[in-house]
């Protein structure tokens, strides 16, 4: 019977695997699912932290990986920060 109100959670969408890696496409494959309207996603900004987490696992050392611009853009034009846990 009583209502309550969580103060912290969060929403998850996540994509598979991928190899090689292919960080732009899963991060179309997530943005595909969702609106485009920016209005909208400048009103999920004001009231919560938005990020996309990614695990990067590299398979030897110095290994490296790019963004293309068409992911940044998704991103910074919807304020979301990337989050990279980098493990070598």
């Amino acid at each position: 019977g009583n209502e309550r109100i969580a103060s912290s959670g969060m929403w998850r969408l996540e994509a598979s695997d991928c190899k090689p890696e292919d960080l732009d496409g899963q991060i179309r494959f997530i943005f595909d699912q969702l609106t485009d309207d920016l209005a909208v996603w400048k009103s999920l900004g004001s009231k919560y932290k938005m990020d996309l987490f990614c695990g990067i696992f590299m398979e030897c050392f110095n290994e490296g990986m790019e963004l293309s611009h068409e992911s940044l853009l998704v991103l910074g034009s919807r304020g979301i920060r990337i989050d990279l846990d980098v493990y070598g």
